[in-house]
């Protein structure tokens, strides 16, 4: 059999996991991978039963293959999954040299074990089928990480409240000497990274415009440590492999913060600028989960491939709120998230949300805020609740508390789309 079709079948896995533990035994195929291709699979995400559709995610790759073939993919599903909903890329051409994100959705049904079975062709040959068990699919409430930005793993109480966070550093040896922290804090710490630092300013041209080139140059120096680590032949940085502990389902890394304040280029970012820093980052740090700091309302339509997750921060301004109510913002940046297939990450700006007098918002609002925006049920699509920032004077006040008890009890969700 042509190992093209083999590596193909491969690529699709996907897993699901209890509030506990991923249940996986893994892609099995009886023919060897052809050295021209590799994949890199979406990490597993926790999926309730009676709930979907859901999506698998991954890249496949080929470098050199000497032959231009046209790739036919299909899949089915056993057990706990109860249908295979459609598939993104069933049918392309991936050339001897080139990238292509497939994307198979899929629905669970009863707690139990399913099975996405994937069958792949090339140029009209079938080739082997791969399965990959779904395990332990359970509507136990896990919760989301909740945290606020700025404060560094080492600055986390031990048995806190405080299960996530967001962290702007360059260095990749200093990301993973705070990620080593996070992972074996207890609680665990879910952490989000600017790899390219907090600072726009470095990314404007000389009229205020966005410069997609300054950012991937910069998130290739510190790729490479200074130009000192070479990148390994797939493109990616010799940091990757260091990093892929942390980024399992559960990990202490949830995913690289791309851009901070994106609303402050003009003209704005473009659609194809966000899409060519994703593609960037997973480029150089297969897997890894990407996400902007900006509500989906102003990231345009259409739909995203390389970029996972928006960000979606409550406050008192209309300029920043739309003009709803914290119910309303949560309502509609989950569907439009839902609409451009981004996960959404939720929060407040805690330290200066818009009210007067100018500063800390009262205990009272975060509350409230709070109550509406990580309301059961309706809130279910957010994967986080991080807030803006760790200088907010009341942290210890039992609103925060509040807030944080109903994160800790919402139901798990992915920061993908589904």
């Amino acid at each position: 059999m042509d190992s093209r079709v083999a590596c193909l079948a491969l690529l699709f896995a996907a897993a699901c996991s209890s509030s506990d533990s991923v249940v996986s035994t893994g892609p099995r195929t009886a023919s060897a991978i052809g050295s021209c291709l590799s994949f890199t699979p979406r990490t597993p995400i926790s999926v309730p039963p009676n709930s979907g559709p859901w999506i698998s995610l991954f890249t496949a790759k080929a470098t050199n293959c000497g032959a231009t073939s046209l790739w036919s993919v299909s899949a089915s599903r056993s057990g706990s999954v109860t249908a295979i909903t459609s598939i993104q890329n069933g049918t392309f051409s991936l050339g001897s040299n080139g990238t292509i994100s497939t994307k198979v959705w899929f629905t669970a049904g009863a707690a139990g074990v399913g099975r996405v079975i994937a069958h792949a062709q090339v140029d009209g040959v079938p080739g082997d089928f791969v399965d990959t068990v779904i395990g332990n699919v359970t509507s136990s409430a896990a919760g989301i990480p909740f945290g606020v930005s700025g404060l560094s793993p080492s600055e986390f109480p031990a048995n806190a409240i405080w299960t996530g966070g967001l962290r702007s550093i360059e260095p990749v040896n200093q990301i993973l000497s705070e990620l080593n922290i996070a992972q074996n804090h207890s609680p665990r710490i879910r952490m989000w990274f600017y790899f390219t630092g907090g600072d726009e300013q470095r990314f404007k041209d000389g009229t205020g415009a966005f410069n997609l080139q300054a950012w991937k140059d910069t998130l290739d120096y510190y790729a490479t440590a200074a130009h000192t680590k070479p990148f390994n032949t797939d493109g990616s940085s010799q940091f990757a492999a260091q990093l892929q502990p942390y980024m399992q389902q559960g990990g202490a890394l949830m995913g690289i913060l791309l851009l901070d304040d994106i609303g402050n280029f003009t003209p704005a970012v473009s659609h194809a600028q966000i899409e060519g820093m994703a593609a960037q980052a997973k480029l150089r740090y297969p897997g890894i989960t990407t996400a902007v700091r900006q509500r989906p309302s102003k990231l345009g339509t259409g739909t995203y491939s390389s970029l996972d997750a928006a960000w979606a921060q409550y406050e008192a301004r209309t300029s920043q709120n739309d003009g709803h109510t914290a119910a309303q913002y949560r309502d509609d940046q989950i569907a439009k998230a839902r609409a451009l297939h981004l996960g959404l990450v939720l929060g407040i700006n805690i330290s200066n949300g818009g009210l007067q007098p100018a500063g800390d918002i009262p205990v009272d609002s975060l509350r409230s805020w709070g109550d509406s925006l990580l309301a059961s049920g309706t809130s279910d699509y957010g994967c986080a609740f991080l807030m803006f920032d760790k200088t907010y004077g009341q942290l210890s006040d039992p609103a925060v508390t509040h807030v944080a008890s109903l994160a800790q009890n919402h139901i798990a969700s992915s920061c993908l789309f589904h």
